[in-house]
This record gives C-alpha cells, sequence and structure tokens, in this order.
C-alpha cells in the first residue's frame, strides 16, 4: 500500500478525539511494539487522534503539539486488529 493511494483515497468515517495533555491512551492508538513511557508526554504537549477509513482498511493519525515552542509531530498508523502498523512519522 503507497501513502499516496491513502492520501488520494476518499476517506470515510472520520472522527476526532479531543485535545488531552499528557498520556496517549493506549486505545486511542495502539502499539504492542512501544514501552509504556513512549504514550507518555510532558504536560505542555497536546495530543489528538484522528480516526478514518479508507480502501477498506481503519487508519489513525496521533498528533503532538507543544504549542509553547511550536513543536509538531504527526504519526499515521493501520489498524490491525489490536495493533496499529506505523505507516509513517
Amino acid at each position: 500500500m503507497k501513502l499516496k493511494n491513502i492520501i488520494r483515497a476518499s476517506k470515510t468515517d472520520i472522527s476526532f478525539s479531543d485535545w488531552k495533555s499528557g498520556q496517549v491512551t493506549r486505545s486511542s492508538f495502539p502499539l504492542s511494539k512501544a514501552k509504556s513511557k513512549g504514550y507518555k508526554y510532558g504536560p505542555d504537549y497536546e495530543s489528538c487522534v484522528a480516526k478514518f477509513s479508507a480502501l477498506g482498511h481503519e487508519f489513525r493519525v496521533l498528533t503532538l503539539c507543544r504549542f509553547g515552542r511550536e513543536i509538531f509531530y504527526a504519526t499515521l498508523g493501520l489498524l490491525d486488529g489490536n495493533d496499529t502498523v506505523v505507516l509513517c512519522s
């Protein structure tokens, strides 16, 4: 599966979580290979998870922002059962 096909595809079932500070829950962005500390961020970071379906699969985008220092991270993942396969970060 190529990233450009995911980007160009029609998206359905789009939803966004609320912006939260601190810890990202495993239920919102499950990563079996990540250690638990990989989900903990300082109180200055805020996170949001977007969920959508495209090309017959479910995807999630984890967005981390530290607005005071203008730091931004985004991770695109493909939901695979109870795990997420990271496609790009």
